[in-house]
């Protein structure tokens, strides 16, 4: 028969067992390794496929399920951060919200659009700001897309439309004036534009183009090189984007001597250019839970 007693010796042993049980919930997550290389490989594939098709809904749940199944991946963790802010900046700019609010958003995805190559969500995005903003930054931004996606037409109106044209808006038109059969003439006016290319290394980046529709190897090359290392590190996937698509380096994008250009360290640091509304809150600096 159990007395008093003998349950003030038994509760210490039982409540000591029930602790055992539940130390190992209360203890650090037992983290999964990082993603393997080949897995890695095939979600970049399947999200940039779905971003292609303008499933980002989709293509950040399959991060999601890949980030809290390899959740010890860093970099993995940062992916999805990132498209998570991209999707809900994407819901921001459809609804009403001040001016500079949504420039802010719109910055921040554009620069996600250029890195990942979505320059048809680019133009978009670029036309969209520039009804906000009509300045001569946003105008580059918005002839800057339309060149890359070959709308030259398009962009020799918008163009001459401008009643403020700036360096890199003048560099963009002679390329169109090289794309037009006048490359020899674009390269010269070009060369005499640009007096401070430390400064100005996208309209560097467009003298490269013209060099190439020249067909002035050496020229380009330097050009090309010489863009990458003016340009802030932040800003150079953007670049190397750009470099690929644009039709002038169809020809040379496979090449070793081309790949090795993509490569090119910058030598300027870059500030944030993140377009963060926060930059404290920017998802490049911080992980964001599950």
């Amino acid at each position: 028969m159990l007395t008093i007693y003998s349950f003030r010796h038994i509760i210490p042993t039982v409540l000591l067992f029930l602790l055992m049980l539940i130390a190992p919930a209360l203890a650090e997550p037992n983290f999964s390794e990082s993603i393997p290389e080949d897995q890695n490989i095939a979600l970049e594939q399947q999200v940039n496929e779905l971003l292609s098709a303008g499933e980002y809904t989709k293509a950040l749940i399959a991060y999601k399920i890949s980030a809290r199944k390899f959740s010890q991946d860093r970099t993995l963790r940062s992916r999805f951060a990132e498209l998570n802010q991209v999707v809900k900046y994407r819901d921001s700019i459809k609804q009403d919200i001040a001016d500079q609010q949504w420039l802010s958003c719109s910055t921040f995805l554009r620069s996600f659009y250029y890195r990942k190559a979505l320059f048809n969500d680019a133009l978009e995005n670029d036309q969209l700001a520039y009804q906000k903003n009509s300045s001569p930054e946003y105008a580059d931004k918005l002839l800057e897309t339309m060149v890359l996606l070959n709308m030259d037409d398009q962009a020799r109106e918008f163009n001459a439309s401008l009643e403020e044209r700036s360096l890199r808006s003048k560099t963009l038109a002679l390329l169109l004036i090289a794309r037009a059969g006048k490359p020899t003439e674009a390269l010269s006016q070009a060369q005499n534009l640009i007096t401070e290319p430390e400064k100005s290394p996208l309209s560097v980046f467009d003298l490269a183009r013209i060099a190439k529709i020249a067909q002035n190897k050496d020229k380009w090359i330097n050009e090309l090189i010489f863009a990458f290392r003016y340009l802030p590190q932040e800003e150079q996937p953007a670049l190397k984007q750009m470099a690929l698509f644009t039709r002038e380096f169809t020809d040379v994008k496979n090449e070793e001597l081309f790949q090795q250009i993509l490569l090119t360290p910058t030598r300027v640091e870059a500030e944030c250019t993140h377009g963060c509304i926060d930059c404290d809150k920017c998802p490049k600096k911080q992980i964001i839970g599950f």
